[in-house]
């Protein structure tokens, strides 16, 4: 559909984040591989190169949220890296906040809590500067949700299981994450 009239129009433009948003969404609803393949392809293609510098957002952020859902943390956390540090080069404040709670999510559902906190925090910050209030407001809900999670100091073996997004399963996993990071 959409893919093809930007091909055939030649909206080489909006081919990138019609792609990214396409790939995302398929992940998002449970059908991951299918995303992700078509993510991929489209990294691997370099077609973020054909429009504007945006572009360098929605791929590795759809791309990262791809990955973190098929379970492979480590590709996610280090490509939603990638969509922070090229918005913050690119000065999207909106996009990097945005960046910056994709990569919290992904951190997140690898049992980083620590680091997830810290870029929520950062991506409450950005939001406020940016009038992003129900982000700035989204993010601080999840700051307060697994920081209730967070054992006590000095408590050993306890879980951050309530507050993480778990890639892989049923599927309502993937509809739990994809709620929470639904803004890319």
């Amino acid at each position: 559909g959409t893919l093809r009239l930007c091909r055939a129009h030649d909206l080489t433009s909006m081919l990138a984040p019609v792609t990214a948003g396409l790939g995302g969404a398929l992940a998002r609803t449970g059908r991951v591989a299918e995303g992700l393949a078509l993510l991929e392809r489209a990294v691997a293609g370099k077609i973020s190169a054909q429009g504007g510098r945006y572009n360098e957002f929605y791929l590795p952020a759809n791309l990262g949220i791809a990955q973190a859902l098929a379970g492979r943390h480590g590709d996610a956390i280090a490509t939603a890296t990638q969509a922070v540090a090229a918005t913050r080069a690119s000065g999207q404040t909106g996009h990097h906040a945005d960046a910056l709670c994709i990569l919290a999510e992904v951190e997140l559902g690898a049992g980083h809590a620590h680091a997830a906190v810290m870029h929520f925090e950062a991506a409450r910050q950005t939001a406020s500067a940016c009038g992003m209030h129900v982000l700035r407001h989204q993010a601080g809900l999840r700051i307060e949700e697994i920081n209730g999670a967070l054992p006590e100091p000095g408590v050993v073996g306890a879980q951050v299981q309530s507050a993480a997004p778990v890639a892989g399963g049923s599927g309502s996993e993937h509809s739990d994450m994809a709620g929470r990071i639904s803004n890319a």
